[in-house]
């Protein structure tokens, strides 16, 4: 394909007559990547859930609390890190996407990508719903945010079993 329209070489190279499969091919795995990472913080919730009703439950033995509880930390880091590794794929290939639609004159609405930022997406087709304050923020903070508050309770969990087992006995 061309140039980026910048006089500059393109950062994504593909011959016009593979352009179709390679592009198909790398949103494909973009769209994998972004399932997987939707996916990892649910199943972490899930597991996290359970391992805090052991560790908080009134009937657990110190140990349970304490084995529950580090598991739970353990399965909140292990899911932050699994989903910020995919975001990051995800976001490789959609650069990679957005590259080549630059180079192809792939554009929408006024002057975006399909695989700008959201927002711009949003905003160049006329989509108000943008706009509205639950939807700017960013989800996967959110959700990180949320992941790291339960590996939190966890570690308090092991923390209050190990400093005064009668909290947690009700």
């Amino acid at each position: 394909m061309g140039d980026a329209g910048d006089g500059k070489r393109p950062k994504v190279e593909v011959p016009p007559e593979l352009f179709g499969a390679v592009y198909s091919t790398i949103a494909a795995r973009r769209t994998a990547f972004d399932t997987l990472m939707w996916q990892v913080p649910t199943l972490g919730l899930a597991a996290q859930a359970f391992l805090l009703t052991i560790a908080y439950g009134p009937t657990s033995s110190q140990v349970a609390r304490c084995v529950s509880g580090a598991l739970a930390a353990v399965v909140a880091a292990v899911a932050i890190q699994t989903m910020l590794k995919h975001r990051a794929n995800e976001k490789t290939d959609n650069l990679i996407l957005k590259e080549m639609e630059v180079v192809a004159g792939i554009s929408i609405g006024t002057d975006a990508n399909p695989h700008d930022a959201p927002d711009v997406r949003a905003r160049s087709i006329e989509n108000k719903l943008i706009d509205n304050r639950f939807t700017q923020g960013r989800s996967a903070r959110l959700w990180l945010t949320s992941l790291l508050c339960f590996g939190i309770a966890g570690l308090a969990a092991v923390g209050l079993a190990l400093a005064d087992p009668s909290v947690l006995q009700g």
